[in-house]
């Protein structure tokens, strides 16, 4: 790559961003410089309603990838941004999407694409009501916008519920089904849903310390 990139900021105003994830320093490095020298897209942390595209640096499957999913985004690989950069124009997405690594991510674009930004995923709609445990892993606020996202409903008492995620104390709902956390990440990530018999939480409970979502 013979040229130098150009990291002088810029004040002009974007209407999408790029999220990068599960990359390198030195790809992160080199993507922040493409995306600056190309224009059209702004470079952000996190996926916001104004992403369209995520870079994953791998098939490990981030937050970032989860809500990029939800909202319809392009998910690439980095490729996508060098051979941009080479041909000093933003190529066509299609040969760089993941869609062996996220299924759903695909199908989800084409939704958003053919419904416009007022599609609402539908994942969850025929779901019972869902009581989300305090703590979780994801945490508490992240779950509640992926389920959200994918047409969930959710209520704050336990009595109220149809299925129950994250550790609670059950003994005085023995009927309720309680999952893991995974079932929610599996679902979104598949674009279907997922059998809860594997997901099913008895106690005790131990959450990983670590958890690969």
């Amino acid at each position: 790559m013979n040229r130098t990139l150009n990291r002088t900021s810029t004040s002009k105003k974007f209407k999408h961003s790029i999220v990068c994830t599960s990359l390198h320093f030195s790809e992160q490095d080199f993507a922040k410089g493409a995306i600056k020298n190309l224009k059209e897209y702004q470079l952000k942390k996190n996926v916001a309603p104004d992403t369209s595209h995520v870079i994953a640096g791998s098939g490990r499957r981030t937050l970032n990838i989860l809500h990029g999913i939800t909202q319809g985004c392009w998910i690439l690989s980095p490729k996508w941004i060098s051979d941009s950069y080479e041909a000093d124009c933003w190529l066509a997405e299609e040969d760089y999407e993941m869609h062996k690594d996220f299924p759903a991510a695909k199908v989800s674009r084409l939704n958003h694409q053919r419904y416009g930004k007022s599609h609402c995923g539908r994942l969850f709609a025929k779901v019972p009501r869902i009581y989300l445990a305090e703590v979780t892993s994801p945490p508490h606020e992240e779950l509640m916008k992926l389920i959200i996202s994918c047409g969930g409903q959710l209520t704050n008492a336990v009595r109220k519920a149809g299925l129950a995620i994250g550790f609670i104390n059950c003994r005085r709902h023995e009927n309720l089904k309680i999952i893991s956390e995974k079932w929610i990440l599996d679902t979104i990530t598949n674009g279907r849903l997922m059998a809860l018999d594997k997901y099913l939480i008895t106690i005790p409970y131990q959450r990983a310390t670590s958890p690969d979502y």
